[in-house]
């Protein structure tokens, strides 16, 4: 993993509604992947797994502000 920070204006822009919903839906399939069971995966996988999705999440909310902009 890399050392890079993300740093965020000074803003009080709120969420918005489909920002939320990506929010949501990253939120339950990383809660699904700390909680599932399977002995067969390690615990470096999923820890790889949630940083994949929450870089997703990033991505993609940046790209439905920029589609604003």
């Amino acid at each position: 993993m890399s050392d890079v920070i993300l740093k965020f204006p000074n803003s009080k822009r709120k969420l918005t509604v489909e920002e939320e919903r990506l929010v949501r839906s990253c939120s339950n399939q990383i809660y699904n992947i700390a909680t599932d069971d399977n002995p067969f995966v390690k615990a470096e996988q999923r820890i790889s797994c949630i940083e994949e999705q929450l870089k997703t999440l990033i991505k993609k909310i940046y790209e439905l502000d920029e589609d604003k902009k």
